[in-house]
């Protein structure tokens, strides 16, 4: 039997909708790049790529928070603790709005410090306009960055496609209104912001359905007080892939200061354009990373270790080739793409050898950006933060610094240099653990994991129960330990196969130290939940021996398919 029929699709369920979600938020913000480029030209372009330190400052927050905090969530439901679940989400949300609240109260007392330390001094002729848009940055960043811990949620709590077309359609309202407000009613840098804030409202509405609707794990009625320490696990998990945006907000800040004088305001404006252009590149690897979230967190829980595994190679797979695609397009296309964002003919060849830089090095990137998210997904954050760290700062800066002293054309290599030394170094760290035989899966330590995937027929069913006796004994439990929770898989399985036709299960057995949990995935197309049967029933006289004997059960359909979750008494 295929064991990884149910990764590839589970895969591809999530993968396909986030795709689709970080594309459409990558064009919302090239879409203001586009209307402010071919209607402000540079001095434009200049003041939103001066600005965006901000952004990153807040989505380091937002984006660290709700991606560790859907982690632990799917992780929660993978192990059956919705409760646990519930209030991890009511904490990420709650602290989420209060923290960039705070923040963006700190920033409108400071605006001029803030305005100049960005790089805009008073004696520019463009200080003006820029501190309007500070100030409306910061009005509206409490609305903005609530989008990422509704969109993780949703996604993680079986709607990966609600989210992602929420996602969508608040980036098609945002390139209308965005069109409407900087195009037909000349309003500016200014415009791009209410056009972002319209396309938030109704992405965050849409999402904010589903916890109304009460579909899944997740409801509105259900929020609770908030838990600062269950916040600050989340934001912990989650900053390894959230460092990304405060090592930019660095990175942008300084190297905008190094063009200014390289090259002037022009320099920035084309550094904007670039980043911008990356971002829909970069899409593709964030898509993955969003996906391998729910995907790997569960397998994790579930101590599956080839499951994982599998999933890894999927997204390398996946991620790699449309990488590759949208890269080479955009360094073939370089000088058209710079030229109709607004670059002027004398920066066109400046702009588009940036460019092609930047997206080679976007390619390497995508595989680093992988590795680091499956091991921030398996427990292994500090390993992420070090790659993170060497890929967003502790590498590019100085490489960035040295290289500039020999002209504009050298400083851009810093890019594609960093990515390959930080996967180089990632590569050799690999071959040493694996040549000394570790494991840093350090949460596997002491488990017994029996894993197959089979057809539901009674043969099959048969012979996986007598292998999973088997498998107990053998971890030295009892026969009458053996007999029960073979009889519990094979009264189950059972169950579930009278319930599907064609049916493929998927079962996990983990022995955790003398705890015994099974996991069973199956592809029936009707929800069914076999603990639901009326004890009285002739089919249910078995699962009430069970359902007496397992200290706990829970069942959830996960993107289509069933999920049951029975974890056994431990002793003999």
């Amino acid at each position: 039997m295929n064991n990884k029929w149910f990764e590839k699709r589970l895969f591809l369920k999530f993968f396909l909708p986030a795709l689709l979600s970080s594309l459409g938020l990558a064009a919302g913000g090239i879409a203001d790049s586009f209307y402010i480029g071919r209607t402000m030209n540079e001095s434009g372009l200049f003041i939103l790529g001066a600005a965006s330190p901000i952004y990153m400052i807040f989505s380091t927050i937002s984006i660290g928070i709700a991606s560790g905090g859907a982690i632990h969530f799917a992780s929660s439901l993978s192990e059956g603790k919705a409760e646990e679940g519930n209030t991890i989400f009511s904490s990420v949300i709650i602290i989420d709005f209060l923290v960039i609240t705070a923040l963006s109260v700190l920033g409108l007392i400071f605006v001029q410090p803030l305005v100049k330390l960005l790089g805009c001094t008073k004696d520019m002729e463009l200080y003006g306009s820029m501190l309007s848009y500070v100030r409306l940055m910061l009005i509206t960043a409490p609305i903005l960055f609530m989008q990422a811990p509704l969109q993780y949620f949703v996604h993680t709590d079986n709607a990966p496609k609600l989210a992602s077309t929420a996602l969508v359609i608040g980036n098609i309202c945002d390139c209308a209104f965005g069109f409407l407000f900087i195009v037909l009613l000349k309003s500016g840098v200014q415009g791009s912001v209410w056009s972002t804030v319209c396309g938030a409202v109704v992405m965050e509405a849409l999402c904010v359905s589903h916890l109304v609707k009460g579909k899944g794990m997740l409801k509105l009625k259900n929020i609770v007080f908030p838990k600062l320490i269950q916040a600050a696990r989340s934001f912990y998990t989650g900053f390894a892939a959230a460092t990304q945006f405060l090592y930019q907000f660095i990175i942008i800040l300084a190297f905008n200061h190094i063009l200014l004088k390289l090259g002037g305001e022009s320099m920035v404006a084309v550094f904007d354009i670039t980043v911008n252009a990356g971002t829909l590149v970069t899409a593709i690897a964030d898509a993955v990373v969003l996906t391998m979230i729910p995907l790997v967190s569960t397998f994790f829980g579930e101590r599956n270790r080839g499951s994982m595994r599998q999933s890894l190679k999927l997204s390398l797979v996946y991620g790699i080739s449309i990488t590759a695609v949208f890269s080479g397009s955009l360094i073939f296309f370089a000088r058209g793409y710079c030229g109709v964002f607004g670059v002027t003919e004398s920066n066109l060849s400046i702009g588009s050898y940036a460019m092609q830089m930047y997206m080679l090095s976007i390619i390497i990137a995508c595989v680093s950006s992988i590795i680091s998210a499956y091991l921030q997904n398996t427990g292994l954050e500090k390993y992420s933060y070090i790659i993170m760290g060497l890929r967003g700062l502790f590498v590019l800066l100085p490489c960035g610094l040295l290289l500039s002293m020999g002209g504009y054309r050298l400083f851009w290599l810093c890019y594609p240099i960093t990515e390959a030394f930080v996967l180089l170094v990632t590569g050799v760290f690999y071959l040493f653990v694996k040549l000394s035989g570790k494991s840093l899966l350090k949460d596997f330590s002491g488990c017994h994991v029996f894993s197959e995937t089979f057809s539901g027929t009674c043969e099959q069913i048969s012979d996986t129960c007598e292998r999973i006796q088997q498998f107990i004994e053998n971890d030295g439990a009892s026969p009458r330990k053996a007999y029960f929770v073979s009889l519990a898989v094979d009264e189950t399985c059972r169950l579930i196969a009278e319930n599907g036709n064609r049916l493929l299960l998927q079962l996990t057995l983990v022995n955790e130290h003398g705890e015994y949990t099974l996991h069973i995935r199956d592809n029936a197309k009707q929800d069914f939940n076999p603990f639901d049967i009326d004890e009285n029933d002739d089919k249910g006289l078995g699962l009430k021996i069970i359902k007496n004997q397992a200290k706990h059960f829970y069942y959830r359909r996960f993107v289509g398919y069933n999920t049951l979750t029975v974890v056994f008494e431990g002793g003999k």
